[in-house]
């Protein structure tokens, strides 16, 4: 199964394709609507796992946070915030990460 992007036109067929392309993963479940957005190299995790990294079987591997339903949608979406360019970067990478959670728990 392709996913096609209507930004870019691009297929998709793994979320190791998605991340390559600098783009993340938006969740939306189709039980109550909610949405979230995982960073791509979520794929990581996946290999580590063993876990399938098409975007079809993957999905089964995916709950909504609200509603804990496994009935996702996985879909690009544009990436936000600081991502590390490379391993010298990792500290930059752990600090806006704790920054922006202080900011939410305020």
């Amino acid at each position: 199964m392709f996913f096609m992007c209507s930004h870019c036109v691009a297929r998709y067929r793994t979320i190791k394709d998605i991340d390559r392309a600098g783009l993340d993963l938006r969740l939306w479940c189709y039980a109550c609507q909610h949405t979230a957005v995982l960073d791509g190299i979520i794929w990581s995790t996946f290999e580590d796992r063993g876990f399938p990294l098409e975007i079809d079987q993957a999905r089964a591997h995916f709950r909504c946070r609200r509603c804990r339903s496994k009935d996702v949608l996985l879909i690009p979406a544009r990436a936000t915030g600081f991502r590390p360019k490379g391993p010298e970067n990792i500290a930059a990478a752990w600090f806006f990460a704790r920054r922006s959670a202080a900011k939410k728990r305020r």
